[in-house]
């Protein structure tokens, strides 16, 4: 049975709006717009469903932060290692590896809080992490007052995007989900 990473992205004051997605199933999510207050709450909401979760790692990480590469680095370092491992016993994905093995690896979820002003290596390292993550049980959620550069855009299908007014739920390029607050 594969594990789920479901998380509600409206934090309870907006229950009776639910709107859960499965973050195994759906890639990486960014969540970007305004206003401010309300996507730091639900950033926050969504740490703290995650820190619920057994069996999941979560790490977050300030870009603004001096030691922000380094962090992003030791991450790209585990994504490494368990693809090496993973290529040793012949498998493709985290699911396939905790079938066979004693020790089973968490899920990883890297809640990003982005920058505009990180510079082009800690962009790159996001991007790498976006293609590769998801088969070696990296996942990656990130926050943003403005919209990223297209190439890190790119990386992530399932976005949560809010306005004064609504909320909308984008995957793969589909709007599927609108939910207006008012």
């Amino acid at each position: 049975m594969q594990k789920k990473i479901q998380i509600n992205l409206l934090p309870v004051t907006y229950k009776e709006k639910s709107l859960e997605i499965d973050l195994r199933l759906e890639l990486h999510l960014m969540i970007t717009g305004i206003p401010d207050t309300d996507r730091k709450m639900i950033f926050d909401a969504i740490i703290k469903q995650l820190l619920a979760m057994p069996d999941t790692d979560v790490r977050k990480i300030d870009l603004t932060e001096e030691n922000a590469e380094s962090q992003m680095r030791t991450i790209f370092q585990e994504l490494e290692n368990r693809y090496h491992t993973m290529a040793e016993l012949g498998m493709r994905t985290i699911e396939d590896y905790n079938q066979i093995s004693a020790n089973n690896w968490h899920y990883i979820v890297v809640l990003i809080n982005y920058h505009p002003v990180t510079g082009d290596e800690i962009d790159n390292l996001i991007c790498k992490l976006a293609q590769k993550g998801r088969a070696a049980g990296i996942h990656l959620i990130l926050e943003s007052s403005t919209t990223p550069p297209s190439r890190i855009c790119i990386n992530f299908p399932t976005r949560f995007e809010m306005s004064e007014n609504e909320a909308t739920l984008t995957f793969y390029g589909k709007k599927c989900e609108r939910r207006n607050f008012h």
